[in-house]
């Protein structure tokens, strides 16, 4: 298979997948939020967003890190495995230290910490699953990973209808969760070892030289997840479960949306890291110019659309109990727009070896991002959790867009983003005039945005194929 078809592949496969997984968790939170209530689809959220945090938390760079050595160095298969060994190594403190800061926060929510105990093999499970991933992410294999992940995903929903259908608590919806992730470790693992061996090494010489050269690296995504999830977290601590049941209906949204573009990050950095490691940047800043123009193609309907149509979703997704929900939903996913562009320009500047600048923005961001959430999410609740998450996804693209400028020379340029921002007021105004039903909404929204993308010769702009199979 050429290259420009593997590319394809590996994003329409992980693209398929997530759309599969998108239309679980609609089904799931509508059945959640209507079995729970406010306050207890809030536990729900608070646990499934406190509990993988952890699993990203301590990533420390590791998986980033040997994507990129495996990507420019198959010979360095071992690599792998040390990974592995050095993350189960850390699994279990890290489950510790969850279980005892949750015990500080939530000391006063039972049903918030017993859950979050409950959920606790979460974090090891992801950490497994998460370095497996590498493997295929180096092979542009990442169909496989797909594949695991609806049927981890399949496997949890399934649970999860019987338990709301049989009347169950909080807590065999949470043991649900910990299930399919289990799942989809195993599934993973056992398509890995196909492909060589899995056990892990246990190597704490070549550990100590693997967090070393990751650190850097690993602390800039740390403090990307740290300000990503802050905002529900704080939420959670300042306001309660009631309130982050009206924020989990739009971060739930958001977090489903914000993982497409992840897919097409994943398959383009191996041809990044190429680019940047034979010094070809004019071949890396074209790359970065397509691949710039085709996630803003794909940001501009989910944003106008999700802002025009904010009333029907949320009343689909939860019910009228929820219509607070309707506000945050339209202000974070102006945010989540950002975070298409904002992860691919993170992306260019990790390829480029340039992990230090990435972690002083991170640095700069969270500390916006929580020195507002603590002055307004105590007045304004869930509306300012989500402004906040907002503008800190607007100073980052600031500061990375004079990063990027800085370290490759790359400015991008504005063609097809205009013919995509022309496109979405076309799709807008006929939404304005249509009925007011979902499911004919999103048909009427998707049919007008691709027609006037069509009529503006949007395609001819792009060239993908062409530029990905133009070198190697």
């Amino acid at each position: 298979m050429t290259l420009p078809r593997r590319v394809a592949w590996n994003t329409a496969a992980q693209a398929g997948a997530r759309i599969i997984t998108l239309a679980l968790s609609i089904l799931t939170t509508a059945l959640l939020t209507r079995h729970l209530g406010v306050s207890g689809y809030g536990v729900y959220v608070t646990v499934t967003v406190y509990v993988p945090f952890f699993a990203l938390f301590f990533d420390a760079g590791i998986t980033t890190f040997v994507v990129r050595s495996l990507a420019t160095d198959q010979a360095r298969s071992d690599l792998f495995r040390v990974a592995l060994g050095l993350r189960l190594a850390l699994a279990v403190p890290v489950m510790v230290l969850a279980f005892a800061l949750a015990a500080l926060l939530y000391m006063d929510e039972a049903t918030t910490r017993n859950a979050i105990a409950i959920a606790l093999p979460i974090i090891l499970f992801a950490t497994v699953t998460v370095a497996t991933s590498v493997i295929f992410q180096a092979r542009l294999q990442m169909d496989r990973v797909a594949l695991s992940e609806i049927v981890g995903q399949l496997a949890a929903a399934t649970l999860i209808v019987v338990f709301v259908i049989s009347g169950l608590s909080i807590y065999a919806v949470v043991a649900a969760a910990v299930v399919g992730t289990f799942v989809n470790m195993a599934l993973l693992l056992g398509l890995a070892a196909r492909i060589g061996p899995i056990h892990p090494l246990f190597v704490p010489r070549r550990w100590a030289v693997l967090l070393r050269q990751a650190l850097p690296l690993g602390l800039a995504l740390m403090i990307a997840t740290v300000y990503f999830r802050a905002d529900a977290l704080l939420l959670s601590i300042l306001k309660g479960p009631h309130a982050v049941g009206i924020y989990g209906v739009a971060y739930r949204l958001v977090e489903a949306v914000i993982a497409f573009p992840g897919f097409f990050y994943i398959s383009i950095f191996p041809l990044l890291s190429q680019a940047a490691a034979r010094r070809d940047l004019e071949n890396l800043r074209d790359v970065t110019q397509r691949a710039f123009d085709v996630l803003v193609l794909a940001a501009v309907p989910v944003v106008f659309g999700t802002v025009s149509i904010a009333p029907e979703i949320v009343h689909a997704l939860a019910g009228d109990d929820f219509d607070a929900a309707v506000t945050p939903l339209r202000v974070v996913i102006v945010g989540a727009g950002l975070t298409f562009v904002n992860g691919l320009f993170s992306y260019v500047l990790i390829a480029a070896d340039r992990q230090v600048t990435l972690l002083w923005t991170g640095v700069l961001t969270l500390a916006f991002n929580v020195a507002l959430n603590l002055a307004l999410i105590p007045k304004y609740s869930y509306n300012a959790a989500a402004a906040v998450a907002t503008g800190s996804e607007a100073l980052t693209l600031g500061v990375l867009l004079v990063l990027v400028k800085r370290s490759v020379g790359f400015t991008p340029a504005f063609r097809v983003a205009a013919k995509a921002a022309a496109a979405g007021a076309v799709m807008i105004a006929c939404l304005a005039f249509t009925p007011s039903n979902l499911a004919l909404l999103i048909a009427v929204g998707g049919v007008a945005y691709i027609v006037a993308l069509l009529v503006l010769r949007t395609h001819a702009s792009l060239q993908l194929r062409e530029l990905l199979g133009a070198k190697r």
